[in-house]
């Protein structure tokens, strides 16, 4: 990406995660790179758009997906999203000069929806949510995210979904559904299909 004299460049040449680095447009050679989100173990970088004034760099941390906005003036935030388990990415982003990022986002029991984050407050802004015409009522369901450690001592994160009033005696049956390989995930989405279970 491009904006205020700088070139941003997403990387794996120095960690497999990536790092994100910068380099002047008036020299954008590879020894002029500048390191501005290292590679790192814990982080995993995804996507990354630059806006006047601010980065803002798609992560997976611990499996989950986080939005991060870096600003010119030295703020650096994860945004706050409102379920501990979700799915979230950029949504259209035409403008370079713009007070808001949009945002599409999902959860387990959160059908698609369109979040503004506003810069200035921090706030996200509801715009637009996928309607589901079988009456769903979200506040019926709970999602949580939980870890479970392998045999091999990895914590594996693992999102859940049930009815409020399901029975938490251990007397319900699971349906337990994983993947996870080659950099790639199952991401907590909503399912409408998935309610019927």
């Amino acid at each position: 990406d491009h904006g205020e004299g700088w070139f941003y460049i997403l990387s794996n040449a120095t960690h497999k995660n990536f790092a994100l680095m910068r380099a002047p447009e008036a020299d954008p050679a590879e020894a002029n790179w500048q390191v501005l989100v290292p590679g790192s173990d814990e982080q995993y970088l995804t996507w990354f758009m630059r806006l006047a004034g601010r980065l803002v760099v798609g992560e997976r941390i611990a499996g989950l997906e986080q939005v991060r906005i870096i600003e010119d003036e030295g703020a650096d935030y994860l945004v706050a999203f409102p379920e501990s388990t979700h799915t979230v990415g950029p949504g259209a982003n035409a403008e370079y000069h713009t007070p808001y990022l949009r945002l599409r986002y999902q959860s387990m029991i959160t059908p698609e929806t369109e979040f503004d984050l506003q810069f200035a407050t921090r706030a996200l802004v509801t715009r637009k949510v996928q309607v589901i015409p079988s009456g769903y009522d979200p506040a019926e369901y709970v999602t949580e995210r939980l870890t479970a450690t392998a045999r091999d001592g990895t914590r594996v994160p693992v999102s859940i979904v049930y009815r409020r009033d399901l029975p938490r005696d251990g007397s319900a049956p699971l349906y337990l559904y994983g993947y996870g390989a080659y950099g790639m995930a199952v991401m907590p989405g909503f399912s409408a299909s998935r309610l019927s279970l």
